[in-house]
């Protein structure tokens, strides 16, 4: 009997080659405000993961709703960054399809967390102006905060 393997849609995946592509920007980034830039975006891309597995009968429910606060919040402590190009500071983006499962996004979430956490922590340490030292210290805090979250939501 052949083992049926179960592919993830073309939206699912989709969607977690944006949390994948944010992570990759974000390791490319090469000085203050493109570090700004791509947490803005990594921070922005999180919150329709994150609303896509907020299902008030799914058992990780509470949790999801939470992180997507800290994604806001961080988005938010980014988006005043004197340093952050014009450019990132876009209006909402059109609605994106989820993606898979709880856990997978838990994951992959957890990992773009980590990413920034120690982005903007560096930038922290290099940033001239206090309002891209506040900025990123509190995008940091909030990615570590959704990181505890979502980490311990995954068994990591």
């Amino acid at each position: 009997m052949e083992a049926m393997l179960a592919f993830p849609s073309l939206q699912e995946v989709a969607h977690m080659d944006r949390v994948a592509a944010a992570s990759v920007r974000l390791e490319r980034a090469d000085d203050l405000p493109a570090i700004l830039e791509a947490a803005f975006d990594a921070f922005d891309d999180m919150l329709p993961v994150i609303e896509a597995q907020q299902d008030p009968a799914g058992g990780a429910f509470t949790t999801f709703v939470m992180s997507a606060a800290f994604a806001a919040n961080g988005r938010d402590a980014v988006l005043f960054a004197p340093s952050l190009p014009p450019s990132a500071s876009r209006g909402p983006i059109a609605d994106r399809p989820g993606c898979g499962g709880a856990l997978e996004a838990a994951i992959a979430l957890a990992g773009l967390g980590r990413l920034l956490d120690l982005r903007l922590t560096d930038a922290s340490a290099q940033a001239v102006s206090p309002g891209d030292r506040r900025a990123c210290i509190e995008g940091a805090r909030q990615a570590r905060r959704l990181v505890s979250l979502l980490a311990g939501a995954a068994g990591q």
